[in-house]
């Protein structure tokens, strides 16, 4: 008898163990307190895993419009290096089509590790103190930014679930006033993990957040989870494709165009990468992309002293 009393003890131990694990990898949601936080017994939830989704609202000082992306973490993994990864994906498309991959990343006891430039490095620490310092890379580009924890706090979502909240200023530039929230979970409130960056003349916010297809998040400064660029390609007879891309653009006109056209392509942060030089006379143009990495670019060009912009993904 005791020893089919110790057997039940240890198999509801062993029950115990494994939900609570499979807890803490899926991320559950549920409402916490601020005291058992404080005590530590809160669930902790993952920013790197195939349940999360999100929208962005980025701002284009080319066109001065706005526009939205969606993001979320594939759910194969990968295997690089001797550490398994989740591909992050970005696309253009409200409904979620034509994923196209930017990056690889993984969690780990409340750290976030992504690859750039072949090399494992930390993009954020959710474990951070107030006055501790943190830098963080910028996905696939040379440039780091250094920041500084200036204030801890918790937000409670749309489920009643809270999450902590960490307040970063940009060390190079705190006269400026250059900060940006982290939230447990969600990652940035100001753009996606891997690009971010003290860039004051670029705007970008989180939208709405979803776990599990419930949205959790909504940004109260912005009405809807979705905002469609002001230029509309399509209704001035254009077409282009594919989008996301690895290799080329192509841009279809429905007449051809009677003068020499320039494509100009600009990285994230506004930066020019590159001129597309184009005879006239012609109404189909094949745009080489290749050489750029994985992220997120303008395509620009005027056409009867119209300018266009349009938004596309180059992936891995």
């Amino acid at each position: 008898m005791k020893t089919q009393t110790n057997f039940k003890i240890t198999l509801t131990t062993i029950l115990f163990t494994v939900a609570s694990i499979s807890g803490y990898m899926i991320g559950q949601t549920s409402s916490i307190t601020e005291d058992n936080r404080d005590n530590k017994q809160a669930t902790y939830y993952k920013y790197v895993s195939p349940e999360n989704t999100w929208t962005t609202v980025g701002y284009s000082w080319i066109d001065n419009s706005y526009g939205s992306h969606r993001f979320r973490f594939s759910a194969d993994s990968v295997f690089f290096e001797g550490q398994w990864y989740f591909q992050f994906q970005g696309t253009g498309s409200e409904h979620g089509d034509n994923w196209g991959n930017i990056g690889l990343f993984r969690e780990e006891n409340g750290v976030v590790y992504g690859i750039t430039r072949s090399e494992e490095r930390i993009f954020m620490d959710f474990n951070l103190e107030i006055g501790d310092r943190i830098t963080i890379p910028y996905l696939d580009f040379v440039d780091s930014f250094e920041y500084i924890v200036v204030g801890i706090d918790t937000i409670e979502l749309l489920d009643g679930s809270l999450r902590k909240r960490l307040l970063l200023d940009c060390y190079q530039w705190q006269d400026e006033g250059f900060e940006v929230y982290f939230v447990e979970g969600l990652g940035s409130m100001g753009a996606y993990i891997g690009h971010i960056g003290c860039f004051l003349d670029v705007h970008e916010a989180l939208l709405c957040f979803y776990n599990n297809d419930e949205m959790l998040y909504t940004n109260p400064n912005f009405n809807g989870c979705w905002i469609t660029s002001v230029t509309d390609i399509h209704s001035q007879g254009i077409n282009i494709y594919p989008n996301p891309t690895t290799d080329f653009l192509i841009i279809e006109f429905d007449d051809a165009l009677a003068t020499e056209i320039t494509f100009k392509v600009y990285d994230y942060t506004g930066k020019l990468i590159r001129n597309f030089n184009n005879a006239g006379y012609q109404s189909h143009y094949r745009l080489q992309v290749s050489e750029l990495t994985a992220g997120f670019y303008y395509l620009t060009w005027e056409m009867n002293g119209e300018p266009f912009v349009y938004h596309f993904v180059v992936g891995e």
